[in-house]
């Protein structure tokens, strides 16, 4: 992944970039610390879209790689994060990536997906929380995918911290094959972002 490294570095003016690898490697973190590297010299960069298809040895510390690149991307609009497969990452890698994610004030739109992921120790309460709020965020998307273990607490828990996203206009959130959220939860979840007065467009899977 060094050539990835040295590639990038090269266009410092870069506006746009999209990565769609196959995966990084069968090595713990393998080529994490090279891409985080690169992205932090692209500060110029509006527009980023980042697919791995694989992802089963980033860990902590790798997610926490690609972070610190992330948040440098001081002029970036639009991220898609697609990152499957997330079975060595924990709350604490969740919760970095979310911490990198609120130093970005120019975000409007997120996408978000951890599909197949073992999930079962993230608290969405925590990991969206810790974006802080992003004033100019218009859409947010959140795919966990199968396996995960959100329950009615988050819902409500989300609610609350989306009433944060005051300009947002579309939201989709996918938790599927969940058997702990009921109707309750969902109604809770209603009563949490009521005041969003600009949204839209809403989609729960």
């Amino acid at each position: 992944f060094s050539y990835i490294n040295h590639s990038l570095k090269s266009f410092r003016s870069l506006q746009e970039l999209t990565l769609r690898l196959q995966n990084l490697g069968k090595e713990p973190d393998a080529g994490s610390q090279h891409i985080g590297q690169s992205l932090k010299a692209l500060t110029s960069l509006q527009s980023l879209t980042f697919n791995i298809g694989n992802v089963f040895f980033l860990t902590n510390t790798g997610l926490s790689s690609l972070s610190q690149g992330i948040k440098r991307l001081s002029m970036l609009k639009k991220l898609n994060l697609s990152l499957e497969f997330l079975f060595m990452v924990t709350c604490v890698g969740f919760n970095c990536l979310g911490k990198s994610l609120r130093r970005l004030d120019l975000l409007e739109e997120v996408s978000l997906n951890f599909a197949y992921s073992s999930t079962t120790d993230l608290r969405l309460s925590h990991f969206i929380g810790s974006f802080g709020r992003l004033g100019s965020l218009k859409s947010f998307s959140l795919d966990l995918g199968f396996g995960n273990q959100i329950n009615d607490e988050d819902l409500y828990s989300l609610g609350k911290i989306l009433e944060e996203f005051v300009f947002l206009v579309d939201l989709r959130l996918s938790f599927p094959g969940n058997k702990q959220i009921t109707d309750a939860g969902l109604s809770r979840l209603g009563e949490g972002f009521g005041r969003l007065g600009s949204l839209k467009n809403f989609n729960l899977d």
